[in-house]
């Protein structure tokens, strides 16, 4: 038990700072530290993402990378997260530094015209500024920069194409990070970095694995809560023959870091011009927890029985209740159980390189017990009420 004289002396101090500085001085004990520690979250009905990220949702107040090679799905899963926070009531500023958003792919992600403000600033220093000055005065709730190579300062803009910037973005952000590292989280602004992946070539690539690295530096890195790689797997094809086309294709995700919880990973399906299929992205997780049993061309849910899937998905698509009911029901399993069938496995040669093998060549996990964790609010909440609150 700490002395109470030195408790009493460190109560002054904290006293003192917070009347010199106001709200911005946060001093509290982990007893009270939920109130600061624990982000809400925004549920974004991608079942897979809100397990994901270990909350039920997305964070609020948190720095987010989504990352990836081209048409992997970034900028498509980045508007599907501003439809969720607008579905919560939340305003969105999303900042086209590529301008190339386009109208009818947000709208197809289920974005509303309303609280949805796009930026496509003539440079970086004005798209940098002008997320400052929005972040420092709290008057958005959720920030897309799309993204980060597309920024083109003014001293690139005014020079030649011969003229040498030797890590100019790097330094802007490095500097960038650091401002919004004192006003997210106190103004509850959210922040996604869309941002691509470059082929590293000569002495600095690695032997094995991936030799990509993202553009920007390393701050971004550090200072995001989440970073989710977003890659593009197989293509989804209709019909047969000449009649044959390609309606979409799968998305990879896998969380690459994670200050919430074990990275995770998760795969579900993109049709172009209709979004994400979270139906049936639910559907087959809810197999995996086992709350839908398979036997042959059957599937059983609850105390009925459907022909496939496809036929359940499509009878708990007329029924929003029972569709919700279900959500909650894999994310309180999710949320609450120490592995889920998303949780990423390590290879042979990644677990030696860990140092993680135990004597007998098997993974040790003793060390590796990770508890159960918290419930997300809107999962508490009875039934009927709000839960986007």
């Amino acid at each position: 038990m700490p002395d109470p004289k030195k408790l009493q002396a460190l109560e002054k101090i904290a006293q003192k700072l917070k009347k010199n500085h106001g709200e911005d001085f946060f001093f509290f004990s982990l007893e009270e530290g939920e109130r600061y520690l624990v982000p809400q979250a925004i549920p974004t009905g991608i079942v897979g993402l809100d397990i994901a990220t270990n909350l039920g949702g997305i964070p609020v107040g948190r720095a987010i990378e989504f990352y990836g090679p081209a048409s992997g799905g970034k900028t498509t899963l980045a508007l599907a997260v501003a439809a969720a926070f607008q579905k919560a009531g939340k305003s969105v500023l999303y900042v086209d530094a590529e301008n190339s958003l386009s109208l009818d792919h947000a709208l197809s992600m289920g974005v509303e015209r309303e609280g949805f403000y796009v930026a496509q600033p003539p440079s970086g220093e004005v798209a940098l500024n002008l997320i400052r000055d929005v972040v420092s005065e709290g008057v958005m709730d959720l920030i897309v920069l799309d993204s980060v190579p597309a920024l083109v300062f003014q001293r690139e803009l005014d020079g030649s194409t011969e003229d040498q910037h030797v890590a100019l973005l790097a330094r802007y952000m490095t500097q960038f990070t650091r401002f919004l590292n004192a006003y997210l989280t106190r103004n509850n602004v959210t922040i996604i970095f869309i941002n691509q992946v470059r082929e590293q070539v000569g002495a600095s690539a690695p032997r094995y694995g991936l030799n990509e690295v993202t553009p920007g530096g390393h701050a971004i890195k550090h200072f995001a809560s989440l970073r989710l790689s977003v890659r593009r797997s197989s293509l989804i094809k209709q019909g047969s023959g000449k009649d044959e086309k390609v309606v979409g294709h799968k998305v990879n995700v896998k969380v690459e870091k994670s200050k919430f919880g074990p990275p995770r990973s998760f795969q579900v399906d993109l049709y172009y011009g209709k979004g994400f299929d979270k139906v049936s992205h639910l559907l087959e997780i809810a197999k995996d927890f086992g709350l839908i049993q398979q036997s042959g061309a059957w599937v059983a849910y609850g105390t009925e029985k459907f022909q496939g899937l496809a036929k359940l998905a499509e009878h708990l698509s007329s029924q929003p209740e029972a569709l919700e009911e279900m959500r909650q029901s894999v994310l309180r399993l999710a949320l609450t159980s120490p592995s889920t069938p998303l949780d990423d496995s390590y290879s042979e040669e990644e677990e030696e390189s860990l140092g993680i093998l135990g004597e007998s060549g098997q993974l040790d996990t003793g060390s590796q017990n990770i508890p159960s964790l918290r419930l997300p609010s809107f999962l508490t909440k009875a039934p009927g009420e709000d839960h986007l609150t």
